[in-house]
Formats: C-alpha cells, sequence, structure tokens
C-alpha cells in the first residue's frame, strides 16, 4: 500500500503474526496498566491483547522497521471476505481464535498467581465485551467490529491511526457489512470517534474502587455507516 505522506512512506500493512505478540502486549502494559509492577504489567497486557486476539478474526499491523501499531477487526457470522480479499496482505490475515483462547487463560492465572485473583481479567474490558454483546443481540446481523486499535507513542500524529482504521473498514466492507461498531471508555479518545461522525448507540458506568472512594467508570459502543 502506497501513501503520499512522506512521514508514512515506510509504513506497511500487514497481517499479525504471532511473533508481534510482545511487542503489542508491552504497549498495552504501557498504556493502560502501568500503575501495577513491572512483572504485573506486562501479565495484564498480555491478557487484555490474547483476549481481543481471541474474540477478533482478522489482525492488521503498521510496521516501521517494527510493529507501530494495530488493528483487530471481528466479522459476523453472516459476513465473509472475498477470496482476492482474503490473498491481499493490506487486509491482514486470519486469526485462530482457540489457541489465544488458551494463551488467554494462561495469563489470567498467572497474574492472579502472582497478585490475587483481583488482577486480572480487567474488569472494564470486560464490561465493554458485555455492552457491546448486548448491541450485537439486539441488531447484530451485517455488522464488522473494530475490535483494537492501538498505536505506538512514536506514531501519533502521523495520521496512521485513521489509515489503520480505514483498513480495518475496508475489510469490514468487503465482508459485505454497511454498519461497524467499537467499544471505548472515558480513559480513551471518545471524542475522535463523535468527531468523525460515530454515533453513540450505548453506554453504562463500572463502580471501580479507588483509594478514597468507589467511582463510576463510563464506557460506550460507537456505531458508524459504511
Amino acid at each position: 500500500m502506497t501513501t503520499t505522506d512522506p512521514s508514512q512512506s515506510a509504513v506497511a500493512l500487514r497481517p499479525f503474526n504471532e511473533s508481534d505478540f510482545a511487542s503489542f502486549a508491552e504497549l498495552l502494559a504501557e498504556l493502560w496498566h502501568s500503575e501495577s509492577s513491572s512483572e504485573l504489567s506486562l501479565l495484564q497486557g498480555s491478557e487484555e491483547l490474547s483476549h481481543h486476539l481471541s474474540e477478533a478474526t482478522w489482525g492488521i499491523v503498521a510496521e516501521q522497521s517494527k510493529p507501530i501499531g494495530l488493528c483487530l477487526v471481528k466479522l459476523t457470522s453472516d459476513l465473509m471476505l472475498p477470496t482476492a480479499a482474503e490473498g491481499d496482505a493490506s487486509f491482514g490475515g486470519a486469526l485462530n481464535a482457540e489457541v489465544w483462547e488458551k494463551r488467554h487463560a494462561a495469563f489470567v492465572e498467572q497474574a492472579q498467581a502472582l497478585d490475587g485473583a483481583s488482577a486480572c481479567p480487567d474488569p472494564i474490558c470486560a464490561a465493554e465485551d458485555v455492552l457491546m454483546n448486548r448491541t450485537l443481540e439486539d441488531d447484530g446481523t451485517s455488522v464488522g467490529i473494530l475490535q483494537l486499535l492501538v498505536l505506538s507513542p512514536e506514531a501519533r500524529g502521523l495520521g496512521l491511526g485513521r489509515r489503520l482504521m480505514q483498513a480495518g473498514l475496508s475489510l469490514i466492507k468487503a465482508a459485505g457489512a454497511s454498519r461497524y461498531r467499537l467499544s471505548t471508555d472515558e480513559g480513551c479518545d471518545w471524542q475522535f470517534y463523535e468527531h468523525i461522525g460515530l454515533t453513540r448507540i450505548a453506554e453504562d458506568t463500572l463502580i471501580l474502587p479507588d483509594d478514597d472512594a468507589a467511582r463510576a467508570f463510563s464506557y460506550f459502543v460507537y456505531e458508524g455507516t459504511l
């Protein structure tokens, strides 16, 4: 895939492979679990990434000498990519849910052994899954899901997030969907999704423990059209 932006000229999109796991697990640990010890933080990042991989059906990596961005896409059972798209590396590659489910269970066990049952799995991630599944039960046919979109801090400001997102949406559209959904929360840049025209179709709150008192943490599901 080519681009006219010099800052992205060396960025290639390719399928996710197992050797990418460590880089992105470390990235999730740094972004979302930095309050934990380094060992626990890495286990939590590994747990969260393996969970998303077990839920997703396709993975697209942005690479510029090293992996710097990841987009995971989930296709509902009524969607199917045409053969031509499956052979295009820029569409990413298929993921083996069974493999990642086993690895996810192992990371949860390791994290809980290190720091107790509350260490894993991440309650926010689990709550967002419940909310997303609720919307799919109500109206989940021919809907693609952006399961995860994450960038290395060094890749921000280059427009790469939009490029990766568009690659995921192109895959969803090629599979036959006219709509897509994603989940996010107040700890992320949820305003970006409203800025680009997505509609919030569901929201809920989770009560999280704090040092002084419990606090409400909001999370959302957005939908866009293709």
